[in-house]
């Protein structure tokens, strides 16, 4: 499980599950304070953008902008 932030700044959790069909990358949301806190999610839940693993960063990535 990796921690990772959105352009927001929205944590998400992103993990890899094993399924039958082959990996999943799922994220999940990982702001303490949130309704959806630990549950799986497609959109930040921040400020609503679809969440990719190419527009997220780590807690060590500096944000651009």
């Amino acid at each position: 499980m990796a921690a990772l932030y959105c352009e927001c700044r929205h944590g998400i959790w992103s993990d890899l599950w094993w399924t039958e069909q082959g990996p999943v990358l799922i994220f999940m949301d990982n702001r303490t304070a949130s309704e959806s806190y630990g549950k799986q999610v497609v959109n930040c839940p921040g400020c609503g953008k679809k969440l990719k693993l190419e527009a997220l960063r780590s807690e060590n990535y500096p944000v651009r902008g």
